[in-house]
C-alpha cells in the first residue's frame, strides 16, 4: 500500500500480510517497491508466522510477480497465487485490513521514505504485537436462511493468540483443523500505549 506521491518524491509502502485461516497479521514498511527492498521484508514477514506458511497469495504486481520471488516460495515450498489485475475481492482480507488498520492508525498523509525503518520499529515493537495478541477479530460463520440463501454472521470477536498454537500443535489437518478451536482471552490492556507509541512516532517525523 502507496502513501502517495509529494513534490514529485515518492512515500513509503507498507507491506500487510495476513493469514486467512487465523487473521495473524504481520505489517512492515519499505521505502521502494523494488525486488532489492521487498524481497528482504517478505522473506521476513514468513518467517513472523508461528505456524508453517503453506501458500501465498498477492496481487498482479510486477514486484511480487517476479522470478527472484518465485525463487524464495519455491525455496520454502510455499504454493503462490495471485489476484486477478483490478478485482480486489480476490485479497479482500488484506483489503479491509487495510483500511481498518493501517489507513486508520497511519492516516492518507505522505511520508517520506526515510522514514520507513521508524515505521518498522513501530510495527514490530508495538503495532504487530497489539494485533495478534489484543485486538478482537470477526469470524464469519456461514448459515442458511428460509430461502436456501447463504448469509454470513459474526457471533462473537475473539483473540485468538491460543489458536495459533493450537495450529502449530495440530496433527495432520493443520490450521484447518485447528480454525475451529477459538479461545477467548482478556480484554485488551495495553490499546492506549499504541495509542501514545503512535502519537511519540508521529511527532518523531513531523516536527523534524
Amino acid at each position: 500500500m502507496h502513501r502517495g506521491d509529494q513534490d514529485g518524491l515518492k512515500g513509503t509502502y507498507h507491506i500487510n500480510a495476513v493469514d486467512i485461516v487465523t487473521q495473524w497479521e504481520l505489517v512492515a514498511a519499505v521505502e521502494r517497491i523494488s525486488e532489492a527492498y521487498l524481497l528482504p521484508v517478505i522473506a521476513l514477514l514468513l518467517e513472523g508466522f508461528p505456524f508453517a506458511v503453506r501458500g501465498f497469495h498477492s496481487d498482479s504486481g510486477s514486484e511480487y510477480v517476479n522470478h527472484d520471488v518465485a525463487k524464495l516460495l519455491d525455496k520454502l515450498r510455499v504454493e503462490f497465487t495471485k489476484s486477478r489485475p483490478r478485482q480486489t475481492n480476490d485479497n479482500a482480507l488484506a483489503e479491509c485490513k487495510n483500511g481498518a488498520i493501517i489507513r486508520k492508525l497511519m492516516g492518507y498523509s505522505h511520508i517520506p521514505q526515510q522514514y520507513a525503518a521508524a515505521i518498522n520499529r513501530f510495527y514490530a515493537e508495538a503495532l504487530n504485537p497489539y494485533l495478534n495478541f489484543h485486538r478482537p477479530c470477526c469470524f464469519a460463520v456461514d448459515k442458511i436462511d428460509a430461502k436456501g440463501k447463504i448469509r454470513k454472521t459474526y457471533p462473537q470477536n475473539q483473540i485468538w493468540r491460543r489458536l495459533a498454537v493450537a495450529a502449530t500443535s495440530g496433527s495432520g489437518a493443520g490450521r484447518e483443523s485447528a480454525a475451529t478451536s477459538f479461545v477467548e482471552v482478556p480484554a485488551p490492556r495495553n490499546a492506549s500505549s499504541i495509542t501514545r507509541r503512535r502519537g511519540s512516532f508521529i511527532n518523531a517525523f513531523v516536527l523534524v
